[in-house]
């Protein structure tokens, strides 16, 4: 696996957000081999998806996930820990409100990493 850098301030719609999920009835599919990632908060694995049905609101044909521990263990679980076997493959996810860092948030989770 190759890691690359990517830009990590500011917002960017190119990044899969909460309204994507919930707009997608958290049913998507993984378009490339998910690849870790180096940022400013440590290895992070980016899985590109799109809708199952529809498109993203903005017309974006792809976004990526960025997948949180608990997450990307379930994901393993479903998926396997070949890169190549995730591509084409169903993911689901849901959006869960958690306290991060003090504040409510919305976090994105593969449907069943809490249980």
């Amino acid at each position: 696996m190759t890691l690359e850098k990517v830009s990590t301030g500011g917002s960017n719609t190119n990044f899969l957000q909460a309204d994507d999920v919930k707009s997608a009835n958290g049913k998507f599919i993984c378009v490339e081999e998910p690849r870790m990632v180096e940022t400013k908060y440590g290895s992070k694995l980016f899985v590109d998806v799109k809708p199952v049905e529809g498109a993203f609101e903005n017309g974006d044909d792809k976004k990526t996930y960025v997948v949180n521990g608990k997450s990307q263990n379930r994901l393993i679980d479903e998926l396997g820990s070949e890169e190549t076997d995730w591509v084409s493959q169903p993911i689901s996810l849901e959006v869960l409100n958690q306290v991060v860092q003090g504040s409510k948030k919305e976090v994105i989770y593969a449907e069943g990493a809490l249980q």
